[in-house]
This record gives structure tokens, sequence and C-alpha cells, in this order.
């Protein structure tokens, strides 16, 4: 990672430190499909991470500058935007990449990730910034 990719990764932690809230990130497994019934085997498993998640509001100010300066498409109407570090809440790689499905629980409510787009910087992955609905 380049000297942008590093100076980009330290401000989001930063600002993650100070305004990001403690969410765990869950990914539910239904278990195996059976074919003889139609049903899945075993219970439901989660896959639980802890990380430190933002939200912004769709018309926020930050989110408007957040998209022109990555890139990234605009926030749909009805949802709002997350971004998370790709690292755990205690500096760890994260176990699996955001995926449509996902969930953010613990931030006083659980919210579902509708679309996720990575922020890449020298070919590593800093963050991801997801549209997520309620």
């Amino acid at each position: 990672m380049g000297a942008l990719g590093t100076e980009l990764k330290t401000a989001l932690r930063q600002l993650m430190t100070d305004v990001g809230e403690v969410a765990t990130f869950r990914r539910v497994s239904r278990g195996a499909y059976v074919p003889g019934t139609g049903a899945t085997g075993g219970s439901p498993s989660n896959d639980d991470e802890t990380v430190r998640l933002i939200f912004v509001n769709r018309n926020d100010a930050f989110a408007n500058l957040f998209d022109a300066r990555l890139g990234v498409t605009p926030v749909e109407k009805g949802t709002r935007r997350a971004i998370i570090l790709a690292e755990t809440s205690t500096g760890g790689a994260l176990a699996k990449v955001p995926q449509p499905g996902d969930k953010f629980v613990g931030v006083g409510e659980t919210v579902t990730v509708v679309d996720v787009q990575t922020i890449r910087a020298g070919g590593a992955t800093i963050a991801y910034v997801m549209d997520v609905s309620d």
C-alpha cells in the first residue's frame, strides 16, 4: 500500500475511533439443503465478527463529499450508507467480505446490506462502503 493508501486508512481508523459504533457483522448460514424434503438440515448458525461502523444519512454533506472523493455511487432512496474498515474492531483482518443480505446488529437496530463497494489503495482493501436498509 502506498503513502496515500496508508494516510486514507489512518484517517478512516481515526474517524472510526472518534465517531464509530461497535456492531456485530453477521452472516446467517441456513444449513445444508436436503433434497428429499426440500428443507435445510441443521440449525441456522451465525458467523459473527465485531466491527466499528459509521452510519451516514442519505443527504448528509459528509456522504456527498465521501461519494465524490472516492467515486462510489450515490445512495439510493430508502437506504443509508454504512462504512466499515476491512478489519475487526480490534484491528484483525475480517474473515469475510460484506455482501448483500449480511446484517449489522447492535447499534440500536439491525440493518441489512443491500449493496457493497470496496475501497482499495495500492492493491489493499481498506474499507467497505455499503448501502443498508432497516
